[in-house]
């Protein structure tokens, strides 16, 4: 019997040791993952791995046009693809935007027969509140949309230079 009451003590004890051992685990991812969501920022970091395209002699990079369309706002900055990785993952990101190593081939294939799709992509941090999620996600609807109507500027620009150019051929 003695040893009964032993043995259950010895597991009870261990059984109390391991839940505590639990709870503060749960505890402390908890905490964690709470101040991670609080500090979570909305701030989108901007990766651009264009690689540029050769227009005239002069290697144009159509990806840092792009970006400069954003002045100075603070809620962009400027990143490397392992920092803003990073910082996704840390909270310092509320979103990447990124612009694709052929970024400027696509977009100087407007003036071609068959023109290519440019694909940004964009990953929003999965730690954000709600409020501040959709800060985020509005703020890159507004600058794809910033992008569609650069782009389409650019299109029209690069078919009214066409026709201006047959103009000029036709009346020689």
């Amino acid at each position: 019997m003695k040893r009964l009451v032993t043995v259950f003590g010895a597991v009870a004890l261990a059984a109390s040791v391991g839940m505590y051992g639990a709870f503060s685990y749960s505890e402390s991812v908890l905490r964690d993952d709470y101040v991670i969501r609080k500090q979570a920022s909305d701030t989108i970091a901007i990766v651009s791995l264009d690689d540029g395209v050769e227009v005239n002699g002069n290697t144009t990079y159509y990806g840092n046009v792009f970006i400069d369309l954003l002045g100075n706002d603070p809620a962009y900055v400027v990143e490397s693809a392992s920092g803003a990785s990073a910082g996704l993952a840390d909270g310092r990101y509320g979103a990447v935007i990124t612009f694709p190593a052929n970024t400027s081939q696509c977009i100087a294939s407007l003036d071609s027969a068959n023109p290519v799709q440019l694909s940004i992509s964009y990953a929003v941090n999965q730690q954000l509140d709600n409020q501040v999620y959709v800060r985020v996600i509005s703020k890159i609807s507004s600058f794809q949309n910033e992008i569609n109507d650069n782009v389409s500027y650019l299109y029209v620009s690069s078919i009214l230079g066409g026709l201006h150019d047959a103009q000029d051929y036709t009346g020689e």
